[in-house]
């Protein structure tokens, strides 16, 4: 599998990607070629999946609302890529798989809104592996355990929107923890399965990355 990843400046002189992405690209999907890709890479139509990555808050504006006090700083590299780049894979028909922000992104590219401050539970900051919440699977009863960094979600569609929510926080069933997008192979998850010490979530969103990839 080909497998191509955005990446952001991790340090005042490193851009690239996390090892935890790495890992469970490699471990995960069987992908012997992944690639990190610029604001100038070149739209790479070989590509068999594109993982859109976590990370700061989306800029309010381009889901046309004003920013919150507890809004942060975007990121430009990767509201470029959101911005200019991924409409154009998604045109090619790329699958597309976000996590976290990457999920909110996709919402937003769709027409969703966000609520840009929220609260439930989240991972204490020396343990983001550990499952700390369920998720309200609405094909499923088995419980699936996930783990939760954000402060951030989407605001629910309505029913006849392309956005369709697959799974919401099991007790705050407002607060949604993944979306697929219908008629095109896109989907997403508010949780990190690449850094889920709890396999019932990283089975999730396996099973969901299957769904758009092998169709």
């Amino acid at each position: 599998m080909i497998v191509g990843i955005p990446g952001w400046v991790l340090g005042s002189n490193y851009f690239g990607v996390p090892i935890s992405y790495v890992d469970f690209i490699k471990e995960y999907l069987e992908c012997d070629d992944l690639r990190i890709l610029t604001p100038t890479t070149p739209i790479q139509k070989d590509l068999n999946l594109i993982i859109l990555p976590g990370g700061a808050d989306i800029n309010p504006s381009r889901y046309g609302e004003p920013p919150g006090f507890y809004t942060d700083k975007p990121d430009l590299l990767k509201e470029y890529f959101d911005v200019h780049i991924l409409p154009q894979y998604i045109s090619v028909g790329t699958p597309i798989f976000g996590i976290c922000r990457g999920m909110q992104t996709l919402a937003v590219h769709f027409g969703c809104k966000l609520i840009q401050d929220m609260h439930h539970d989240t991972n204490k900051q020396d343990n983001p592996y550990q499952g700390v919440h369920e998720l309200l699977i609405f094909d499923k009863t088995k419980k699936i355990e996930v783990n939760s960094r954000h402060h951030q979600s989407v605001q629910r569609p309505h029913e006849s929107h392309i956005v369709k929510v697959y799974a919401t926080h099991k007790k705050i069933p407002q607060h949604i923890e993944a979306i697929r997008v219908q008629g095109y192979k896109v989907a997403g998850v508010q949780f990190h399965p690449e850094d889920l010490e709890e396999m019932s979530g990283v089975q999730y969103a396996l099973g969901l990355i299957n769904s758009i990839t092998k169709t």
